[in-house]
């Protein structure tokens, strides 16, 4: 998480979590598990001399790119097999997708980024198969947009901020911390475009952010106005029904909101139904409560889209 969250974006995590009775222990290591004769576990001992009670440990530890067979056929690996925009190794003939792939964004290792690639490379191959010329689709520039998904906990992360915000010509960055109420958000502008954001703690803020991302709208002519809903004469909370068409509801399979309200139209009247006909909510779920929302806003579904399939009205 430290890829895409700056230290008091972190912070806020952290308070966040603790409020819901997570602790969290930093800097430190297991130094031994003690257990009964009958291995059943009953504490976990740290390098730090503390001791702590315990029935079950979780261990989560990431994931690695596996390289091994790229390494063998002498391909450029560096943490992940290096791909160019159309996830073309270094050998013409070889690509590489998914969590193995190192593009210009790193290794993400996420859902989103592997449905990119796959339509990437599946176009260059059906170009090839079809000795058909056609504009080729690339790997986005940006960072994509990414939401922790825990109980209790709204964080989302997207684009890219400036190594240094001080450098000629860097995005101008804006921030606002507010520790009492465990909210933190951070944005990047530049060229009148929002072109990267964090937002803990403030799910409203986060969607206004998320929106102007995606579709590249102009920001306001101060920057700051982003970065809170106003005390005073404040927007009623934007449903997901409000979002328009083109806003991306299932990030893991990039469904965007029009897509999912013409399925519930032609009939897709459940989750499962918006499921079947255009993947949301197949990925990480986290999308099911906005894809109902969709659905119930469809209104009833009408006698001809509510009759079941092959049966004849």
């Amino acid at each position: 998480m430290d890829r895409q969250f700056d230290p008091m974006s972190g912070a806020a995590i952290r308070a966040t979590l603790d409020d819901h009775g997570i602790r969290m222990l930093v800097d430190v290591r297991i130094a031994r598990l003690e257990r009964r004769r009958d291995g059943t576990l009953t504490s976990v001992r740290l390098t730090d001399a503390r001791h702590i009670p315990a029935d079950l440990m979780v261990v989560a530890i990431g994931v690695q790119p596996r390289t091994r067979l790229a390494e063998e056929a002498d391909l450029w690996v560096r943490n992940g097999i290096l791909v160019d925009d159309t996830c073309r190794t270094d050998d013409p003939a070889i690509h590489a997708i998914g969590d193995c792939a190192r593009t210009s964004r790193g290794c993400p290792g996420l859902v989103g980024p592997g449905w990119e690639q796959a339509r990437v490379l599946a176009h260059h191959l059906a170009e090839r198969i079809s000795a058909r010329p056609r504009p080729r689709p690339v790997l986005g520039g940006d960072n994509g947009v990414f939401r922790v998904k825990a109980e209790g906990l709204d964080a989302v992360t997207m684009g890219a901020f400036p190594d240094d915000e001080f450098a000629p010509g860097a995005p101008r960055v804006l921030s606002l911390t507010d520790p009492a109420a465990r909210r933190r958000v951070r944005i990047a502008v530049a060229d009148g475009r929002l072109v990267g954001a964090t937002c803990v703690g403030d799910p409203q803020v986060a969607a206004d952010l998320t929106v102007a991302f995606d579709s590249r709208t102009p920001v306001p002519d101060d920057p700051a106005a982003l970065l809170a809903r106003p005390l005073s004469g404040a927007a009623p909370r934007v449903s997901v029904a409000d979002l328009p068409d083109t806003a991306v509801v299932c990030r893991c399979n990039a469904v965007t909101k029009g897509a999912i309200c013409a399925a519930a139209h032609a009939g897709a009247r459940t989750v499962e139904a918006v499921a079947d006909a255009t993947r949301a909510s197949t990925g990480c779920g986290s999308c099911t409560s906005d894809v109902c929302a969709l659905v119930e806003a469809a209104g009833p579904a009408s006698a001809e889209t509510s009759q079941p399939r092959g049966s004849v009205a």
